[in-house]
């Protein structure tokens, strides 16, 4: 599905491609609007940009309206379903480990808005990078430096401060390591330096 939009100064056609249904929804389920909306549901339904095709997961995610009718209800279904554009938004940006589907990154992030808690700040930094691979990071520079670490520690480490683990990827010996085990080429100041 493509929405077209044309400026009023210009004979430019801009076509946007749909890439998610944003529903308000009655007790019935089906669509209405957002005065008389008991929930708020949103389906990924797919993007390709720049020739990368990212493929819709044929399912919606509902949110409740707590209270439907009102003021704060409309600004919570509101508030719902930008989030669920956030998310998946971001779902398509993340390069490491990440929800199968965008649905299920949806889930995720709300089962945690369930608990209180408005991000888990320490998974966010583990989106982007393997764990695992930086502890074994840690563990290598450690062993080189003649210091014995456990794996197992530093992964305790990583869930108990954030702020540690986000120092230790940015450190640049540990990050050195860290693009080494995963197989990504590392070019010395150098080799940097030669490339002017």
């Amino acid at each position: 599905m493509t929405d077209v939009t044309q400026g009023d100064e210009t004979d430019t056609v801009v076509e946007r491609t749909k890439i998610a249904n944003r529903l308000w929804l009655a007790s019935d389920g089906k669509e209405t609007d957002e005065e008389k909306a008991v929930a708020v549901s949103y389906e990924f339904l797919g993007r390709t940009k720049g020739g990368v095709s990212i493929p819709g997961d044929g399912k919606s995610y509902s949110y409740q309206i707590p209270t439907p009718g009102t003021r704060d209800g409309m600004l919570a279904g509101f508030g719902a379903l930008t989030l669920m554009g956030n998310i998946t938004n971001t779902w398509m940006g993340d390069k490491g480990d990440r929800a199968p589907t965008a649905h299920d990154a949806i889930a995720d992030r709300f089962a945690l808005l369930d608990t209180g808690v408005w991000v888990d700040r320490a998974a966010a930094v583990g989106a982007r990078v393997d764990r695992d691979k930086l502890a074994e990071a840690v563990v290598n520079v450690a062993a080189r430096k003649g210091q014995a670490r456990s794996k197992d520690d530093i992964l305790a480490k990583f869930e108990l401060d954030a702020e540690w683990m986000k120092a230790v990827s940015k450190s640049p010996e540990f990050a050195t390591e860290y693009a080494s085990l995963m197989g990504r080429t590392v070019k010395s100041s150098d080799d940097l330096l030669a490339g002017l």
